[in-house]
């Protein structure tokens, strides 16, 4: 019935198994694990009528294990501690769950670090209680790389620096890619690349709302701008450079209009209304007679559909409205009538709106302008036309 059953098994673009998830009905309903490009598991655990069950283990992408979570109808359970359990070096805010504090060891740093640590903490709280309320993927690589963001932190100016730097650089990618956030290349630095508010395209435009609603993924453009803006607050707090770029996402979106623009022009194909060149025109089915004689030399007359094309050009004057009109309006154009400013005995009605195709190229704001005597109606004859095709477009090329 259209539903997902049993086994699903994910592979990235190179091959790489990166999930495995089980559903019933729909929903997820037992084990999954998810896998990093590299094959190694980062998220496992269950769930039973789409909620999350049981224990849940995480790991960051440099292998570390992060505390384990206890579920309940999707429900994240209270972790009951004693003094003994927690790490008598470990400096823990009486509001800050153990879970979290685990992440930085605070033993052996001055007490501005210390401070700092206590500010991570929180950031790394608020973004895993976001989303383990809305039962969703997300704060796993958040917290990895706030871990890996202190560690670094902790070995500047040492001889581990250098080595910290690396572990750092890939829980920042690992991020990049949980969020959609990075690029085909690699970049120089820390850069998240973002969407732009809206990209227009011809007649096209996409915001950033469109554009989520396109992709269709997990979380909404809120989780969206909370992560960007927690992820840019946690590299402040070090005085680092986070920066953004939507250059990337530009084209991402152009991606997704051209295709939209592409597709409006079947309306125009589709009424048989196509440029020849450079002139707008079109093809009709037409009855005509056709006379012969037969071996009595009697002359004999059959009907027969034949196809016409014909043109908006100087050809079209004298010609009645009707089939002229009816076409642009199959094609999709909308049309408003007015006097025309030169003389006022005629009227005239512009169609535009309309989405032309030819080869590879489109035009997408293509107007036509017929001018009759009032009032117009379908009998009416024409007595001047004018054809305003606008910009030709390509495929957006970088």
């Amino acid at each position: 019935d259209g539903n997902k059953n049993d086994l699903w098994t994910e592979w990235d673009e190179n091959g790489q198994k990166t999930a495995e998830r089980f559903y019933l009905n729909g929903l997820m309903d037992g084990r999954y694990v998810l896998l990093t490009k590299d094959g190694q598991k980062y998220d496992q655990g269950s769930f039973k009528n789409g909620l999350r069950e049981g224990l849940r283990s995480q790991w960051t992408p440099d292998g570390i294990t992060l505390d384990d979570e206890t579920y309940h109808k999707g429900e994240l359970l209270p972790v009951e501690t004693t003094s003994s359990q927690v790490p008598v070096e470990l400096d823990v805010p009486q509001d800050q769950d153990t879970s979290v504090s685990m992440l930085f060891d605070t033993s052996k740093v001055s007490p501005e670090l210390k401070g700092k640590a206590e500010v991570l903490g929180s950031a790394v709280k608020k973004v895993r209680e976001r989303f383990i309320q809305e039962n969703a993927l997300g704060h796993e690589s958040f917290s990895s790389l706030a871990a890996s963001l202190f560690r670094y932190q902790v070995a500047i100016g040492g001889p581990a620096e250098q080595g910290e730097l690396i572990p750092l650089k890939d829980a920042f990618a690992h991020f990049r890619r949980s969020w959609g956030m990075s690029a085909d290349s690699d970049d120089e630095g820390f850069i998240l690349h973002v969407p732009p508010d809206s990209v227009s395209y011809g007649t096209v435009t996409l915001t950033r709302k469109d554009f989520f609603r396109e992709m269709s993924g997990e979380h909404s453009i809120e989780d969206f701008d909370f992560i960007v803006a927690q992820s840019k607050s946690i590299f402040a707090l070090f005085g680092m450079e986070l920066r953004f770029d939507d250059s990337y996402k530009r084209k991402q979106y152009l991606d997704v209009i051209w295709p939209k623009l592409w597709e409006l022009g079947s309306r125009a194909e589709d009424a048989k209304l196509f440029l020849k060149n450079q002139s707008l025109s079109f093809v009709v089915t037409e009855t005509v007679k056709i006379k012969s004689l037969d071996k009595r030399g009697n002359s004999i007359f059959t009907e027969e559909e034949k196809e016409v094309e014909l043109s908006f050009a100087s050809g079209v004057v004298d010609r009645k409205l009707d089939r002229f009109a009816a076409v642009l309006q199959s094609a999709g154009a909308r049309f408003e009538d007015f006097p025309s400013p030169q003389n006022p005995k005629l009227m005239i009605r512009k169609f535009d709106g309309l989405v032309i195709r030819s080869g590879g190229e489109l035009y997408p704001s293509v107007s036509v302008m017929l001018a009759g005597a009032a009032p117009l109606n379908p009998d009416s004859l024409i007595r001047g036309v004018k054809v305003d095709l606008g910009e030709a477009l390509g495929q957006p090329g970088f």
